[in-house]
């Protein structure tokens, strides 16, 4: 999840934003639509999430639509969102009744797992010991939890590295 903030220092006629992502720089999708003030002389602070990223490169750009329908662009930014090869989270979409971890040949002795929403609400938290013999791990991130509908962030923490995994429940 990537959050995306703006703000304004002044709006005339300003209907609402478009946020845009691009993976190549070039072909732009819709990511979301924020209301705007019409008009205001205060400085005004916005905000969105990017449920989807992909592995790599985000690209974003603002697109400010007026009533009158003229278009102006921002600059564009961008996001480096890691994925990984090595650490999963199945199945994903989840019903939320089962979750399961898999690392493959860890690279450290202790993790830290968290699971939060799309708040940043820290939903459960949870520490984990590897043997240094082990080269696969499959954890139970539930244990007899449930997680309700909604797209949450499981982030595994290392001595060497912060992974961070989106997954969807249904």
């Amino acid at each position: 999840m990537v959050k995306l903030v703006w703000q304004t220092a002044t709006e005339i006629n300003d209907d609402y934003f478009v946020l845009e992502r691009s993976f190549d720089n070039k072909n732009f999708s819709f990511v979301a639509q924020v209301n705007g003030a019409g008009n205001s002389d205060q400085i005004l602070d916005y905000f969105s999430f990017d449920l989807q990223p992909k592995s790599g490169y985000n690209y974003y750009r603002l697109k400010q639509v007026d009533f009158d329908r003229s278009i102006i662009f921002s600059n564009l930014k961008y996001v480096h969102f890691g994925g990984s090869e090595l650490i999963k989270v199945y199945p994903n979409p989840s019903k939320g009744e089962e979750l399961s971890l898999l690392i493959e040949n860890p690279n450290s002795d202790k993790y830290t797992i968290e699971t939060i929403d799309v708040l940043r609400k820290i939903i459960f938290k949870q520490e984990l010991k590897i043997s240094a013999e082990v080269n696969q791990i499959k954890v139970n991130l539930l244990k007899s939890r449930e997680l309700y509908s909604g797209v949450y962030m499981i982030i595994v923490t290392s001595k060497n590295k912060k992974e961070t995994i989106q997954i969807v429940v249904n």
